[in-house]
């Protein structure tokens, strides 16, 4: 299947949605427990993701995991790469990066095309049966 506008409007907007506020965010783990312990990113208890995670999280929510997993981590590094010079996971975990920072970063993906010509892009994620 291929990563439309519509499944990257509403992972975008399920990430949002999860990133509430700065205290859902944190840098250096996909994910992390109240207690301050790194957990996997669809652990009932975990209470804050990175980009990655909340990406990861946003998709699981969603039953979209499977199916555009490689895609849509492609398409979000190809931005942080043309706009930041690097991965998605650098840019957030970066100690100049700031909550509203990566926010702003992930909102604006929604305006953004994919897939980009001149890049490759696999069409090897798995079909929803």
């Amino acid at each position: 299947m291929k990563l439309t506008p519509d499944i990257i409007e509403q992972v975008v907007d399920r990430m949002l949605d999860i990133w509430e506020d700065e205290s859902r965010w944190v840098k250096g783990y996909i994910a992390q427990r109240r207690d301050g312990a790194e957990t996997a990113y669809a652990d009932p208890f975990a209470v804050s993701w990175c980009a990655v995670g909340t990406r990861m999280k946003a998709m699981y929510d969603l039953g979209l995991r499977d199916w555009y997993d490689r895609d849509f981590d492609r398409f979000m590094d190809y931005y942080a790469h043309q706009e930041y010079g690097v991965s998605t996971v650098v840019l957030n975990d970066r100690d100049e990066t700031s909550f509203e920072d990566i926010r702003l970063f992930v909102k604006c993906l929604k305006d953004k095309p994919w897939p980009v010509e001149g890049v490759e892009c696999e069409e090897s994620s798995p079909q929803p049966a």
